[in-house]
């Protein structure tokens, strides 16, 4: 049997490799754009 603690307040480190580069964000709204288009 599995327990589980309740807590009000948690705190989740930074996770700055979660980060996007310029480059990520580009390459998102590029392949976002393309899928719009292919469904006009």
């Amino acid at each position: 049997m599995e327990s589980y603690v309740n807590e009000k307040q948690v705190a989740i480190p930074a996770r700055p490799f979660m980060q996007l580069t310029d480059a990520d964000e580009k390459e998102i709204i590029d392949d976002i754009q393309a899928y719009f288009r292919k469904l006009i």
